[in-house]
């Protein structure tokens, strides 16, 4: 029950400017009180990707997945794992220059082989 009040107090703390860093902690106390519940990975890596923390949030957004994996919770953190995934490949790609097929890539193109 402890982990249900500091994850919903972590949802209250997390709309208050300046709180941030407080509704994190309110999630991981209620994550380690109960490693099992799914919500408080969930909400506490909204948090973290709202704090720039995207890796840590990708972790939590797997575990809440792992924990949840046929509810509701387990869904989203798959729907929001994809995102993030895809939003990690595209900045690479970018970072690397790639275009995708048809832009100048070897083989495309009249130049091309």
């Amino acid at each position: 029950f402890k982990a249900v009040i500091y994850c919903n107090r972590a949802t209250a703390n997390g709309k208050r400017p300046g709180f941030l860093d407080a509704a994190i902690a309110d999630c991981s106390l209620a994550v380690n009180l109960d490693p099992t519940y799914a919500k408080a990975f969930y909400r506490r890596a909204e948090l973290r990707l709202q704090a720039g923390k995207r890796g840590p949030a990708i972790d939590d957004f797997t575990q809440a997945q792992t924990l949840d994996s046929t509810g509701q919770i387990g869904a989203e953190a798959g729907r929001r794992l994809f995102s993030l995934r895809a939003q990690a490949r595209a900045e690479e790609n970018s970072r690397n220059g790639y275009r995708g097929a048809g832009y100048g890539g070897a083989g495309y193109g009249a130049a091309g082989g």
